[in-house]
């Protein structure tokens, strides 16, 4: 995400992700509509603690911390 946004290919203002790998409470009677400002930084650590820890069920080695970039 971080070189799309260094190259100018998205803005990394908005993020919409694909909820495979999100945990969810799947009642269709309760749910909430929120937006949440979330620096890209953040997102990116704990997405790559949440990938680390299903990995590690799986017997599967943790992938590579992701180097951030001085701006």
């Amino acid at each position: 995400m971080e070189q799309a946004i260094e190259n100018k290919l998205v803005s990394g203002n908005i993020m919409y992700v694909d909820s495979t790998h999100i945990k969810a409470n799947a009642n269709i009677g309760k749910f909430t509509n929120e937006q949440i400002a979330k620096p890209l930084a953040n997102y990116v650590d704990e997405l790559e603690e949440a990938v680390n820890l299903e990995r590690e069920k799986r017997q599967q080695k943790k992938l590579k911390k992701t180097q951030k970039k001085k701006r």
